[in-house]
């Protein structure tokens, strides 16, 4: 993905290392996306939506849930 800011880079980065460490970051990773201009509650907001999709995707795979025809093309 391409980064057009700054904040964004971090925000794709930080993304990348919750789901890669499974939410092990550093405190010095934790600094880093401080210092783009972020706080503890996006961060925390950043982990919710994590979370919220994670349980998304695994109810629908215990569910069977049919793939919507407007998303075939890209599984």
């Amino acid at each position: 993905m391409a980064c057009f800011w700054p904040e964004q880079a971090a925000l794709v980065t930080m993304i990348r290392r919750l789901i890669e460490k499974r939410g092990w970051i550093s405190e010095e990773e934790q600094n880093e996306f401080f210092q783009a201009g972020y706080s503890n509650r996006h961060l925390l907001d950043v982990v919710t939506i994590l979370a919220l999709k994670t349980l998304s995707n695994y109810t629908n795979h215990l569910s069977e849930t049919p793939l919507d025809e407007a998303f075939k093309a890209q599984a």
